[in-house]
């Protein structure tokens, strides 16, 4: 079965019984694949998933070093711009943590579920954005790991992580093929 085929099958699965809609699906995949293929290991009830956590996304960036991040993007500098002529450095450390692994080090999870953020310029504030996502992604994830169809998803799930390994990984834009096919 190829990867397309796996991912309407997963979806199907899914649908009736554990998520509300195919954004979701979407991430919840994204974070089991891309944990599978970081560890390169089967995905099952006791697999921690990769989901990364604001606060473990630590800074030991000086406060000049936040200042210039936002200062010298030209979108970041307009939405930011009270922020940055205030110097609260609080609230913008708080925001590098995520905006700077997202803009900068293209860090592929953040990319994934914040593309529309990143696309709409919608990143005022986006901590809060994804705080929400993940709160969501980490009920998916848990619902799937509790269900009675749980055998039969992560089977589906493995054979997708080996199918998109073959198909798809080499390819350069993998998050957004995954979350077109979802769509």
């Amino acid at each position: 079965m190829n990867f397309s085929a796996l991912i309407k099958k997963f979806y199907d699965l899914v649908k009736p019984h554990l998520l509300k809609n195919q954004e979701e699906a979407a991430y919840i995949l994204f974070s089991l694949i891309y944990t599978a293929l970081k560890r390169n290991e089967r995905i099952n009830e006791n697999t921690k998933i990769i989901i990364p956590r604001l606060s473990t996304i630590v800074s030991s960036k000086p406060d000049d070093f936040i200042l210039y991040f936002f200062e010298e993007n030209k979108v970041l500098s307009k939405l930011y711009q009270k922020e940055i002529r205030e110097k609260d450095l609080k609230t913008l450390r708080e925001e590098f943590k995520i905006l700077y692994p997202l803009i900068e080090l293209k860090e592929p999870f953040l990319c994934f579920i914040l593309q529309d953020e990143l696309k709409k310029g919608n990143l005022y504030r986006i901590s809060k954005i994804y705080k929400n996502k993940r709160k969501k992604i980490l009920e998916g994830i848990k619902k799937i790991k509790t269900s009675k169809i749980k055998d039969n998803l992560f089977n589906t799930i493995n054979l997708m992580v080996k199918a998109f390994a073959e198909e798809i990984y080499d390819k350069k834009n993998f998050r957004e093929i995954i979350f077109e096919k979802l769509s």
